[in-house]
Formats: structure tokens, sequence, C-alpha cells
């Protein structure tokens, strides 16, 4: 009777480890971008929105390491359309910039947060304010600060 129930629970126990796993497996396929391995990134650009309280800075992020000798953004994109690499669009939201003395705004990294990831198609970017709280990302609306959008989930 007692050699059973081990069995039992030796059994229960290797199968919630073997799903636990294959549920992770399928988590990092699907869902995860580690940004930190985004050593570059190509052709960024900022916009700030009508009344100057955000500002959007969108780029394309490669997966993985680009050759050295590509040192133009020409070069780099053509380069991930012809190889097939893998790269992502991410935008960077930043708000409430601090402004100098002279009238210029510093947008820190302290109010700021990324709301936007899609795969990199090789089409342009583009970035459009419909008013000071709404920014438009490749077609996509977003209400900021507050309101996000990921590819992955979509």
């Amino acid at each position: 009777m007692m050699r059973h129930k081990t069995k039992s629970i030796l059994i229960f126990a290797v199968v919630t480890a073997s799903l636990l796993v294959f549920a992770g497996i399928i988590y990092f396929k699907l869902f995860y971008i580690n940004t930190n391995q985004m050593n570059l990134c190509i052709g960024q650009g900022a916009s700030e929105s009508p009344e100057g309280n955000y500002m959007v800075s969108v780029g394309i992020y490669p997966v993985g390491d680009i050759p050295p000798h590509l040192d133009r953004s020409e070069e780099m994109l053509s380069y991930l359309a012809q190889n097939d690499v893998d790269a992502y669009v991410i935008a960077h939201l930043n708000w409430d910039p601090t402004v100098e003395t002279d009238g210029s705004k510093v947008w820190s990294g302290e109010n700021s947060k990324i709301i936007f990831f899609d795969r990199y198609d090789h089409s342009d970017i583009s970035v459009a304010w419909e008013d000071d709280s709404t920014v438009v990302i490749n077609e996509i609306a977003l209400k900021v600060p507050g309101q996000v959008f990921d590819y992955r989930r979509a």
C-alpha cells in the first residue's frame, strides 16, 4: 500500500515538473523579448506631443549580432531584410520633462516606459499624434501614458 502511494506521488511530481518546464518554454518562445540582448538601435526617431507633455522615441532593434562593417542605417536595414534577421520596433514613452532655464526640455528616464513592441516587417515606421494624449504608432492608436500595446498579445 505504501509503495503504491509513493509511486503515485513520484509520477505526479514528474508530470507536474514536465508541464511547468513546457509552459516556461512556450512563454519564452512566444512572449519574452530580452531587450538587454538588443545591442544596436537602427534608425531611431523621436516625436513630441503637440503640447510637449510626452515624447515617443521609436527604433528598430535587431536581435543578435550585426556585422561590424555595416556603418549606415540603410546598410543595416538591407542586411536585416536579406538575411531574415529578427528585429523589433520598440517605442519608449517619456513624460514630465524637466525644463531648463533656457527653455530646453530634458526627457529623463525617471518617467518612462516601453509602450510598444512589434516584429519589424521591413516597412517604414510611422508616428503621429492625434492630440496631446493619443499617439498613433504604425496605425495603432494609444492613449498615453496608461495604455500599452504588445503585438504578441494582440
